[in-house]
């Protein structure tokens, strides 16, 4: 008579715990990979909103001829040069809710005369006392409705904006206030002007540096109450593939994931509600060795400010991804050499540029 065994096989505890041991390394192995694909991705979505952003300039010049003012307000809380591409970023709905708004953001041309803020009043465009045909184009920057923070139309500038935002970026989609946040501030040129004024002043106001010829940037801060300096393909005199247009931003001394300070950087452009606070990190950066790529660091701080926030970055390992003047998107390591990196943000020094 045949007789069962009533023992019951299973996995022993040793089993057990080489099993989740292989397991657990197999996880190991593939986690980097599975981060790393997916860090590419964003990288690639991110490339690809600079290169949709170097469009819309190009498309812009193309209708204008000229670039965007960068900031048309010298105490840098209008709108700027992000706003006027919107509708050739296919956001013209955004943009016509601005304008329906009160923000005064249609340029009209007529002879020498670009009017940033609309036909609010009539200036000359050339100035005597700058050489003849020189990109001097007129705004009113006293046009309060401009303002991000007294238009009564900014509620559309609390939308975030896909194409405005680093995927790979950790900072909050919006600023204290609601206001959109964008990975993506416009190139002022390289740091030499800027030093001295900044470290004295904590920030650029009113005439200084000058637009016309201190500034070294494809975008200029405005100098004056009515003359803004636009720059076009002409004015990149290093050629258009040899300078920056655009730049990644992200963490600085004073914004991260947990602190939104005064220069935290807008899709809009202007800082929104910080009165007499005023910034140029809201829309613009610098290149050089004092704002070096990737500077978190709080050095040289003044006023509550630091070199860092003046600087360009982002969450990519090693570096950030930059728009260069003839649309191409390059990635810029960390390491760059300061007195290359301060050269591409310089539209004629004349300085020779090969790009790593």
């Amino acid at each position: 008579m045949a007789t069962f065994s009533s023992r019951r096989r299973a996995f022993t505890l040793v089993e057990l715990l080489v099993v989740i041991a292989i397991i657990g390394i197999l996880i190991a192995l593939l986690l980097p990979a599975v981060q790393a694909a997916r860090e590419a991705a964003r990288r690639s979505q991110c490339s690809n909103n600079l290169k949709q952003i170097g469009l819309a300039i190009h498309n812009f010049h193309d209708v204008y001829k000229w670039f965007p003012v960068g900031q048309p307000d010298d105490d840098n809380d209008n709108y700027a040069w992000s706003a006027y591409l919107l509708p050739f970023m296919e956001q013209k709905t955004i943009y016509d809710q601005l304008v329906a708004g009160g923000a005064a953001l249609v340029y009209t041309t007529g002879g020498d005369n670009l009017q940033v803020h609309g036909a609010i009043r009539e200036i000359p465009g050339v100035s005597p006392t700058l050489p003849a045909g020189h990109p001097v184009r007129n705004c009113d920057s006293y046009n309060w409705w401009s303002q991000i923070r007294n238009n009564h139309g900014n509620s559309v500038a609390k939308t975030a904006l896909n194409a405005f935002i680093c995927p790979s970026d950790i900072l909050p989609k919006f600023d204290n206030n609601g206001y959109g946040k964008s990975n993506y501030c416009c190139c002022l040129g390289d740091e030499d002007p800027w030093v001295s004024y900044l470290s004295s002043s904590g920030s650029a106001s009113w005439s200084r540096p000058s637009g016309q010829s201190e500034q070294t940037g494809m975008f200029r801060l405005a100098q004056t109450n009515d003359f803004h300096y636009m720059t076009g393909f002409a004015d990149l005199r290093d050629g258009s593939s040899n300078v920056i247009a655009v730049g990644e931003v992200s963490e600085t001394a004073n914004v991260t994931a947990n602190r939104i300070d005064r220069v935290f950087p807008l899709w809009a452009g202007g800082n929104n509600d910080w009165a007499g606070q005023w910034r140029i990190p809201s829309w613009a950066r610098v290149t050089g060795a004092w704002t070096f790529i990737n500077n978190r660091q709080v050095n040289d701080i003044v006023n509550g400010l630091s070199p860092s926030d003046y600087s360009f970055g982002s969450q990519h390992p090693g570096g950030a991804q930059f728009l260069l003047g003839d649309g191409s998107v390059r990635f810029l390591s960390e390491t760059i050499d300061t007195t290359l990196y301060a050269r591409l943000g310089n539209i004629r020094d004349g300085n020779p540029v090969q790009i790593p």
